[in-house]
């Protein structure tokens, strides 16, 4: 690895600031530790909630907002990026087709040469990643400033995807803490590490699009309540997003069937929300596909190139691995095969593209077996993917596994986001079925995973990594009240459902004394004994973060 003063110092700038926000959280944690025996705790509870009515006798109560996690994990995640981007400068040079079509944008303004000089208009990747590194090409040029700093944007853009977890974990209702610990680990350890920052892919881009499109859709989706401008500015973003990299559409498929399904109550309302969706959508798409359609005589939405992936990936000499098809120098790819090149040439690359696809779909009917197989291998190396070192790999492994973990423990409480993430899950890695796969396909992906297994591994901490309730101060959703009995859920811990009578809802520091409550729209809080009760019902009313 080749090494840089520069380098150096921005990765030790980078330690340095994990050290101060380790030393940070410690602090913090000591002095809501002393708080925590002021409540009445014999140890102390990481998720620790305080409600307005203690606020008034522990004034000095630190508070740490979403929004500063969200600047720590931002800040040092890009600490770490930068020094390692300089630390492999010898990296950066990957020509790639995207870069290409750059620099004849930069060159000619038209969106050409996706596999080379010469080779003619093309639709091959979708417009909006070659105009921003045309406009970084015609700034900063081709050589080593311009590839600096397309490393550097698209390192911004993986750190803010991370640095929007702590805000997704609040808005879905599962505590900030698994948040706050997912942003970090994303953070401080870019596993999948060349695809976030080489900057030639729109993968960390399109991890920012789709954690920013869970943080808005999660608001309507956990409220039940899907108004028109929610879904105009869904659609914006989706739109904008589907000028990135079309893929995204799989996870709007996924969030429309299930949607559909989850809320049959307001089904009408949920699909008037989503039909808002993907009218904005095509409006956005619609200028790119006239564009294909006078350029290259059809009109092609997002990306002319499916075809061309279909037969790479399916054909005797393919294996379900990218990189592997990648260095085989029977690759039928004009990328790389003069060959083929000549063929994109003569024949256009419309009509090359659906030679390739007849040619693939012709391959698979002959070789069912086959197909299956590799398909069987495409998606297992999406969710265990072979990565460059063994530790990655067996990292990357182990992100999935929790995952899948965090999300089955998400269904078992009924938790209203769990549906929304296995729209996710399920239908975004779909397309991997049938074309070969890679560690940077999934990394669009990757917060979200990171997110649920952080939450299983606090969950699992409160089940066996501790001697107390994991909260004495519980958040409690009131959904009927009628006399002076009650039914409450622990909307926080997502535990089960507890009936009964007021006063036998005790603990044992802590009653419950909401009785002089008659109209209850939001959550409230147990609070102290030695508090007057008709005080703490007033006192103790909050709104869910």
């Amino acid at each position: 690895m080749a090494s840089s003063p520069w380098g150096i110092a921005l990765l030790f700038v980078g330690v340095l600031l994990v050290a101060f926000g380790t030393g940070f959280v410690i602090r913090r944690v000591r002095k809501r530790a002393e708080i925590a025996t002021k409540l009445g705790y014999q140890q102390y509870p990481f998720d620790l909630q305080i409600t307005q009515h203690e606020r008034l006798f522990l004034p000095t109560i630190p508070t740490p907002s979403v929004r500063f996690w969200m600047a720590t994990i931002f800040g040092t995640g890009l600490a770490v990026r930068v020094g390692l981007i300089f630390l492999s400068l010898h990296s950066l040079n990957a020509p790639m087709e995207p870069v290409y079509i750059a620099v004849s944008l930069a060159k000619n303004g038209t969106y050409a040469d996706a596999y080379g000089p010469g080779v003619g208009p093309t639709a091959h990747t979708s417009p909006l990643l070659p105009l921003v590194l045309s406009i970084v090409i015609r700034v900063f040029g081709t050589g080593l400033a311009g590839q600096l700093v397309r490393s550097i944007l698209a390192s911004i853009a993986a750190c803010m995807a991370f640095a929007l977890l702590p805000a997704l974990a609040v808005k879905c209702q599962l505590g900030m803490l698994p948040g706050v610990a997912a942003g970090l680990v994303g953070a401080i350890a870019p596993i999948n590490y060349w695809p976030q920052t080489v900057g030639v892919f729109d993968a960390p881009y399109t991890m920012l699009g789709l954690t920013g499109l869970c943080v808005v859709l999660s608001g309507y989706w956990i409220r039940e309540s899907f108004p028109l401008r929610g879904g105009i500015f869904m659609g914006v973003l989706s739109g904008v997003l589907c000028l990135l990299n079309p893929t995204i559409l799989q996870a709007l498929v996924g969030w429309s069937i299930l949607g559909m399904l989850r809320f049959d109550k307001n089904r009408w309302a949920y699909f008037k929300f989503m039909a808002t969706v993907v009218l904005i959508i095509v409006i956005f798409l619609s200028p790119w596909a006239f564009r294909n359609s006078r350029t290259l005589g059809d009109a092609i939405w997002t990306r002319s190139n499916f075809g061309l992936e279909l037969q790479v990936s399916n054909n005797d000499n393919a294996t379900a691995d990218e990189g592997k098809n990648d260095r085989s120098p029977n690759r039928p790819h004009p990328f790389t095969q003069l060959k083929e090149r000549q063929k994109v040439r003569e024949l256009g690359e419309l009509a090359y593209m659906q030679a390739k696809k007849r040619e693939a779909v012709l391959w698979i009917y002959n070789h069912p077996s086959r197909f299956i197989q590799l398909s069987a291998q495409r998606i297992f190396l999406f969710w265990f993917p072979q990565m460059a070192r063994w530790w990655q790999s067996i990292a990357e492994g182990m992100i999935t596994l929790l995952a899948i973990a965090g999300l089955l423990r998400l269904f078992k409480r009924h938790h209203p986001s769990s549906w929304m993430f296995l729209a996710v899950v399920l239908f975004y890695p779909a397309v991997y079925l049938v074309i070969q796969v890679g560690p940077r396909y999934r990394c669009p992906i990757e917060p979200i995973l990171l997110l649920l297994g952080c939450l299983f591994c606090r969950d699992l901490w409160n089940a066996f990594g501790a001697n107390w309730p994991s909260r004495k101060i519980i958040n409690l959703n009131l959904e009927s009240l009628s006399g002076d009995h009650i039914r409450i859920e622990d909307t926080t811990l997502e535990s089960e459902s507890l009936e009964g009578r007021l006063p036998e809802s005790t603990l044992p520091v802590f009653h419950w004394c909401a009785t002089e409550v008659e109209t209850v729209s939001t959550s409230v809080s147990m609070v102290k004994n030695d508090v007057p009760p008709r005080k703490s019902a007033i006192l103790c009313l909050r709104e869910m973060a």
